[in-house]
């Protein structure tokens, strides 16, 4: 396993390698409740177990609106969700885009974690903190900066990508690279 440490708004470590389920468990013992916003069509591959409280979303793009966004806040409520539970996201950048926002808003920002099962929302997750929903007036239009206290990337959800999925993370990994050489060069 390889690790990797970010510095964003607070310090968080990106492990590659790890075993989602393993971390997972570790997560469930340090919070008091857990809630996991997967999509939908990772149901059958997740096979959850957990104590924790997973809510299925849409998948792709159609989960980053006001009425999941809604939705899964009125989920923390009803949850009890309070500032010692945290929140697991797992699926690609989506579905890290729509978790860390809930995260970020929710009582003013509680911890959460990624575990991206693409390579773009490895990235994503990776990188920043950066969170959001879209509205009429375009993509991420709406979100905040919150990064996860850990992203866990698990290879095997990689190695399970369609080649046309894996060309399209790299190609996000070459975006993000020329937006970090740019912000450098322009400091």
């Amino acid at each position: 396993m390889r690790r990797v440490s970010i510095t964003s708004e607070h310090k968080y470590e990106v492990q590659v390698g790890a075993n989602w389920k393993n971390e997972l468990a570790k997560i469930e013992k340090s919070h008091e409740k857990i809630l996991i916003f997967a999509p939908k069509k990772l149901e059958k591959i997740l096979q959850l177990s957990s104590k924790s409280r997973v809510v299925y979303l849409p998948d792709g793009e159609a989960q980053k609106d006001f009425k999941t966004l809604e939705k899964l806040l009125n989920v923390a409520g009803r949850q009890g969700i309070k500032r010692d539970s945290a929140i697991v996201a797992i699926g690609g950048g989506a579905t890290t885009d729509v978790s860390g926002f809930v995260a970020a808003t929710w009582l003013r920002g509680i911890d959460w974690y990624s575990f991206p099962t693409t390579i773009a929302g490895s990235v994503d997750a990776a990188i920043g903190g950066k969170t959001g929903i879209n509205s009429e007036f375009g993509k991420n239009t709406i979100g905040s900066f919150h990064s996860p206290k850990k992203v866990i990337v698990d290879l095997s959800f990689i190695k399970s990508l369609s080649q046309r999925d894996i060309s399209a993370g790299l190609a996000e990994v070459v975006k993000r690279s020329e937006e970090h050489t740019s912000e450098l060069q322009s400091h």
